[in-house]
């Protein structure tokens, strides 16, 4: 669930609206900044990473930096436009239409565009109007064809060091006039995992409390074991019963083009608590298999790593 999801003011508040201003991500920062000085820089990106760490933020910030007035930055999510008559419709729009200071458009979750929607767009990262700018956002790059991403100035973002998310929250409290322990904002910045709209949810969440109500708030808000996607709790059962692969494999094709770094971190949140509450041997076991990212790995690390938790599981 996304922080704009939550109705949170103080996310709104604490976006970034510079490359300055950006949480963590130093190298992408660096390269981005780099290039607002150089006149051949290119003029597509793509900005990669696990749900929450900043792509659309760092996109946008981009963007302003390059000069780019806020009404001349368009903002679409793949999801709701993914066909080939939404994205030549895109094209027409950015060939037609009277610009500023330039033009910028931020296509989120970008692995969502089907593959002939994704093939009409290599005409406008090939040859993109004067001072256009197509900045792509994506959990999956793995679902993106090969010609598109070969046409892409990849930015990788991760989540922040557990430090960094401390300094941070500590500046926000400090300019947001917020009284939170410091005991507080490390239970925050634990909970949240490095992804910086997660801490703002929580902080927002535990405003206004002393701090015994606040840790408790926070020992009991949900980190995967709650509130999970009906499939990704399924797949845990059935891993934890030792189910067949093949009913294992379907609920997999169910959730394939899912952030699955933030399925990956369901289903550890799930064998931890199971592990906490039971010290289940063959939940430790699983655990083992979903504690380092599939970022890199995408999809099929999700399935190979849900193999090999099946495969071992059923021998302990």
């Amino acid at each position: 669930m996304s922080i704009a999801q939550t109705g949170s003011e103080l996310a709104r508040r604490c976006r970034p609206a510079t490359l300055a201003d950006m949480w963590g991500n130093e190298a992408v920062v660096k390269s981005l900044t780099a290039l607002l000085d150089n006149p051949k820089r290119p003029q597509t990106y793509l900005f990669k990473g696990p749900g929450g760490t900043g792509k659309t933020t760092a996109a946008r910030a981009f963007a302003h930096d390059l000069g780019i007035d806020e009404l001349d930055i368009k903002e679409m999510n793949a999801s709701d436009n993914n066909g080939v008559d939404d994205m030549r419709a895109l094209m027409d729009e950015l060939q037609y239409r009277g610009w500023g200071n330039g033009r910028a458009v931020i296509l989120d979750e970008c692995h969502r565009l089907s593959a002939a929607a994704q093939s009409s767009i290599l005409k406008l990262t090939e040859e993109p109007p004067e001072g256009c700018y197509l900045l792509l956002c994506t959990t999956d790059p793995q679902q993106l064809s090969k010609p598109l991403l070969t046409r892409c100035l990849q930015m990788e973002l991760r989540p922040i060091t557990e430090d960094e998310m401390i300094k941070r929250l500590r500046g926000i409290c400090k300019s947001e006039g917020m009284d939170i322990s410091i005991d507080v904002i490390e239970s925050i910045a634990d909970k949240s995992e490095g992804v910086p709209r997660v801490a703002l949810k929580l902080l927002d969440k535990v405003d206004g409390l002393d701090e015994d109500d606040a840790l408790r708030v926070l020992a009991k808000e949900k980190t995967g074991s709650d509130d999970m996607e009906p499939d990704i709790r399924k797949l845990c059962n059935l891993l934890l019963k030792g189910a067949s692969w093949g009913e294992v494999a379907d609920i997999l094709k169910n959730i394939k083009g899912s952030d699955v770094e933030g399925v990956r971190r369901q289903i550890a949140g799930y064998m931890a608590a199971v592990l906490l509450k039971n010290g289940q041997p063959k939940a430790a076991c699983i655990l083992g298999y979903f504690t380092d990212s599939f970022f890199t790995s995408g999809y099929a690390g999700l399935v190979y790593a849900t193999y090999g938790a099946l495969a071992e599981s059923s021998h302990v």
